[in-house]
């Protein structure tokens, strides 16, 4: 009857338990009511999860010395009362009853819960090992709002660069060969795009 880690709002398997939540926040624009329906946690253990500012660090991360980095510094975290009796008490657990721990990264060797599974492993926890085929998992809604206001970003940003492209080939021959990005912000206020791609008479 052993331990699982998974991913957070990734479907349930039989067998799997009861699904703790070992995150700093709960999944934003979800309600609470709606955290076990959806498959998020049925218990939220946040002693687990890394504290606010290593969360900050390791979504910054983006090669391999930083993220060793923050595994060092969760590892010492880890070791404070709180969260180190919780790991012993659910190594013991996991040899009595099964029951699923885990986070919403889509990845786990770039998650928390990597560090979860060698700290349970070093207290001799019975852990499920990993066969299953990734499922994505449900985004909750606060992410995919975010998600939809960068890509609108990107977009938005795409179409400058286009007119940007449009006036500066418009303009070839009337210009002296500058950065059309200083050229366009030493414009006077309120000059119009149009009125410069007009022809000259």
């Amino acid at each position: 009857m052993p331990v699982t880690i998974l991913q957070l709002g990734s479907p349930r398997h039989p067998g799997e338990g009861l699904r703790i939540g070992t995150v700093r926040r709960p999944p934003r624009g979800v309600p609470k009511s709606q955290f076990s329906k959806l498959n998020y946690y049925d218990v939220w253990l946040p002693v687990l999860s890394p504290s606010q500012d290593l969360v900050a660090f390791a979504l910054a991360s983006r090669d391999a010395r930083s993220w060793q980095t923050f595994e060092r510094k969760f590892r010492a975290e880890m070791k404070q009362p709180d969260p180190s009796r919780t790991l012993d008490l659910l190594a013991a657990l996991s040899h009595q009853t099964s029951f699923s721990i885990g986070c919403y990264c889509d990845d786990e060797t770039r998650c928390h819960r990597s560090m979860l599974r060698k700290l349970l492993a070093e207290r001799r926890a019975d852990i499920v090992r990993s066969s299953r085929p990734k499922i994505p998992a449900r985004t909750p809604p606060g992410n995919r709002v975010h998600e939809e206001a960068r890509d609108r970003f990107l977009s938005k940003q795409e179409e400058q660069a286009q007119a940007m492209r449009a006036f500066v080939g418009a303009a070839k021959g009337r210009l002296s060969p500058i950065d059309p990005v200083n050229y366009a912000r030493s414009l006077p206020r309120g000059t119009r795009l149009e009125r410069l791609l007009k022809p000259e008479n």
